[in-house]
């Protein structure tokens, strides 16, 4: 007697489909739903792409409330929106090697305008939260937020001026100089540091896209003037301020600090958990950050501790020995992600130029620093990619660290000698694949010939820009205004 055969998955419930379909990837799912109507029904379902938009933010560290309220958004767009990342990366990598990379009108729709004021003040800095909707704009005395709208819906295009859904103010005879990258606290909120006259302010938004507030939740301040700050950023409840003299790490929640005096010259440095790696060259030496002291209310933070002779709890530089063999590679730099990424434990991602003896073309290699449990120097590295020589002047730049989509890098660089400002993905090293030796770097032109400051969201397409000014007696000064491109790939 002839034996029916078992229908298998075909019989499962819909939420043990759910739970499998969270794993997977969403073009995967998309090609899963392409293999028998069975599947196809199930795929179609809205519970799937609500957990495959998850994926996608996830994947890409995207800022979620960026697609809020997910009830706004139909099947169709939230199918899009779940596969958006994807698909730029596939559509850049065939349009850059169909020879569409020198034409900027294939690359750039429309520009709005973002309007910070009626004063004229300069921008200084821009930077794009990750998920393309929330825009950050710093002048001298003040930082505007602005809402482009929930992402994942067709984008509203104006040329009238946006004004900021919150703006704040520096405290009065205070200047701003500079403005961290901002760093998710939670699923909805998200904070970032400024940098005033002789003190670091911390502050919050969110929960997002209800509460648009910049808040103030910390100061450090009265820092001695003799100090200069080089760069900082935000470390979970931590700021770290890399000075000239050694690093300060201050615990803004429990208000506790401790300063890290230095000797010698470190080519980059970062810090990850509760350790500091620096790097000479290709070198590199981790310590772990000494244990931190309560700061004393109402007083004055001069940091004498980084100023002294004395070198205690302090770190040498020189310990790093530079063994790198210079005959393959005469010219080697290094370049770090953006703070918004959180890396993995006790690990460290960071990407090497390796220029060739014309420094025309370089090499560019990703790897992952294990951090060891005490200090050591030479720490293990994996490799995770290494591509095909490229033109340097489109490689990641010092000044602008690089963003991710799908796992692969993405920038924006500002090659110069007349050559227009140019998105760089890298191709090959996706999170589904993960070729190490057959990397890509491809380029497109994005039509902008130069900018004060601009700012890059990969996985939407979205390029925030300062312009700069052609003449100054203009009104309004093109400066004191943010443009936002959306590029179609």
């Amino acid at each position: 007697m002839a034996t029916e055969a078992s229908p298998g998955i075909l019989t499962l419930p819909l939420e043990l489909y759910i739970c499998i379909f969270q794993s997977l990837y969403p073009p995967d799912l998309l090609s899963l739903g392409q293999t028998c109507k069975g599947i196809r029904n199930v795929v179609c379902q809205r519970h799937v792409w609500d957990f495959a938009l998850r994926v996608t933010c996830r994947v890409n560290q995207l800022f979620a409330p960026s697609y809020h309220p997910l009830q706004g958004l139909d099947l169709a767009d939230l199918r899009r929106a779940a596969l958006e990342p994807w698909s730029r990366c596939t559509r850049f990598a065939q349009r850059s090697r169909e020879g569409l990379a020198s034409n900027p009108s294939a690359s750039r729709i429309e520009s709005i305008l973002l309007n910070g004021g009626t004063d004229g003040e300069r921008f200084e800095e821009v930077c794009i939260v990750p998920g393309g909707r929330y825009v950050f704009g710093m002048t001298r005395t003040r930082v505007c937020l602005w809402d482009l709208g929930q992402t994942g819906k067709t984008p509203t295009i104006s040329c009238e001026p946006r004004e900021p859904v919150h703006v704040m103010h520096a405290e009065l005879g205070m200047t701003l100089w500079s403005m961290s990258a901002p760093t998710h606290i939670s699923t909805s909120t998200f904070r970032f540091a400024t940098a005033e006259d002789w003190s670091f302010h911390v502050y919050e938004v969110g929960p997002l896209p209800h509460n648009v507030e910049i808040r103030q939740i910390a100061r450090l301040r009265d820092l001695a003037p003799a100090l200069a700050v080089d760069e900082f950023w935000i470390q979970g409840d931590r700021v770290m301020c890399h000075l000239n003299e050694g690093t300060v790490i201050w615990d803004y929640v429990k208000s506790e600090y401790v300063a890290v005096p230095t000797r010698g010259t470190a080519s980059m440095m970062n810090t990850i958990g509760n350790h500091i790696v620096a790097w000479e060259n290709l070198s590199n030496g981790v310590w772990t950050i000494p244990p931190l002291h309560p700061l004393l209310p109402c007083s004055s933070q001069e940091l004498p501790e980084l100023l002294s002779d004395d070198f205690t709890n302090g770190i040498d530089l020189g310990m790093i020995q530079d063994t790198e063999d210079k005959s393959l590679w005469p010219t080697s730099r290094i370049r770090l992600p953006s703070g918004w990424y959180v890396q993995p434990p006790n690990a460290l991602e960071y990407t090497v130029l390796h220029f060739a003896e014309d420094e025309a073309q370089v090499v560019v290699k990703r790897h992952l620093l294990d951090i060891p449990t005490g200090d050591g120097t030479h720490s293990a590295q994996t490799l995770l990619s290494s591509s095909q020589p490229t033109d340097k002047d489109l490689a990641p730049r010092c000044e602008k660290p690089y963003r991710y989509i799908c796992g692969s890098l993405a920038t924006v660089v500002n090659p110069g000698e007349a050559r227009n400002i140019h998105v760089t993905h890298s191709v090959g090293d996706d999170v589904r694949q993960r070729g190490v030796d057959e990397i890509s770097y491809l380029s497109r032109d994005i039509g902008l010939a130069n900018a004060i400051d601009f700012s890059y969201c990969p996985a939407t397409g979205r390029v925030a820009y300062i312009p700069v000014p052609i003449e100054r007696s203009s009104s309004p000064s093109p400066d004191s205004q943010i443009h936002v491109l959306y590029l179609d790939c």
